[in-house]
């Protein structure tokens, strides 16, 4: 009877550490597959970042150009401006003085 009973326990404890067992490998499974889970969303999520910030940094380098060709066109109206103002200038003195010398050469 002693016997039936320690080959009872015996079983029980092979039953129970064959369940452990079980649910340690199924632990391990699980968790690879979480692993594997993660690491494919974060490749995906690095991926649409890196795409995300390459778009913005061309709008930014687009918006730049703009900037700067307005900017430079702006400078070449204003030298334009002062280029024309000079000229005009120098033909109004240039009037002056030819009509003073047409005028004395004439009376």
């Amino acid at each position: 009877m002693a016997q039936i009973q320690q080959l009872s326990q015996a079983l029980q404890q092979a039953a129970m550490e064959q369940k452990f067992k079980m649910g340690a490998e199924q632990i391990r499974a699980q968790t690879k597959v979480h692993d594997t889970q993660m690491r494919a969303e974060t490749a995906r999520h690095d991926t649409i970042t890196r795409a995300h910030t390459a778009r913005d940094v061309e709008e930014i380098k687009g918006a730049t150009t703009l900037l700067r060709t307005a900017m430079e066109h702006d400078h070449e109206v204003k030298e334009g401006e002062k280029e024309a103002q000079r000229m005009m200038k120098e033909g109004k003195e240039g009037e002056g003085k030819g009509n003073s010398h047409a005028g004395g050469g004439g009376g």
